[in-house]
């Protein structure tokens, strides 16, 4: 039980809605929620995306399934991590299953490469 009232003591912390940046700020833990059965999220809220800062990153904000309903996560600055970049929490298809995956710190690679023009489709 300790470990669950840890878990959302610092995600409460991080999801503050303070727009400002915190000297420390700690992200969460990556987490899958599977989410078979659940109605799809509402469109991203409007938000007001404030101007650059030198060394943080804005995260925009999103909906988030907490037990019977989504409920908004807003957007919040994050302290930039250098040869990282931040991946925006998603949905993905794994096995079958509509599964949630938080957002996260991942090594940034090369970027992808281009999509190869579509072929031409003869009748």
């Amino acid at each position: 039980m300790t470990a669950i009232s840890l878990s959302l003591a610092l995600v409460a912390t991080v999801l503050s809605p303070s727009a400002s940046p915190s000297r420390h700020a700690v992200a969460p833990a990556p987490a899958l929620v599977a989410q078979a059965g659940y109605p799809p999220p509402p469109p991203p809220q409007a938000e007001v995306v404030p101007a650059p800062r030198s060394g943080w990153i804005w995260v925009p904000g999103f909906h988030e399934w907490r037990g019977r309903r989504y409920v908004w996560v807003p957007g919040r600055w994050e302290h930039e991590r250098r040869g990282r970049m931040w991946r925006a929490p998603h949905w993905e298809m794994r096995e079958g299953r509509q599964v949630w995956v938080q957002g996260e710190w991942v090594v940034a690679g090369p970027p992808p490469a281009p999509m190869p023009p579509p072929q031409p489709q003869y009748v």
